[in-house]
């Protein structure tokens, strides 16, 4: 009866292997997220007519300025991919400076 007693323990027990912190992570994950992609979608419409006045160009032409941040962060995915296969992500770690 003992043994039975203690697989009954054990098994309500659960151990959280990041120490409970796991939906802080996503938290601060959807918060980043959140902040950065507004400001970085928010930045033609806020700063869309003084650009169009203080450099004398056209709609399309600012636009496509706002467009090429969004468009190389998409784009470095890729290649971010390819590296981290080829290279690993442990070597990758060693080339960061902290």
């Amino acid at each position: 009866m003992e043994e039975n007693d203690k697989k009954k323990k054990s098994s309500k027990e659960t151990i959280v292997p990041d120490g409970g912190w796991g939906w802080m992570v996503v938290l601060a994950s959807f918060l980043i997220h959140f902040i950065m992609d507004g400001i970085t979608y928010s930045m033609g419409q806020t700063f869309l007519e003084p650009m169009r006045t203080k450099l004398a160009l056209d709609r399309a032409s600012i636009s496509t300025i706002f467009s090429i941040l969004p468009a190389v962060t998409l784009g470095a995915g890729p290649i971010a991919t390819v590296l981290t296969n080829m290279y690993g992500r442990r070597e990758i770690d060693e080339l960061c400076f902290y």
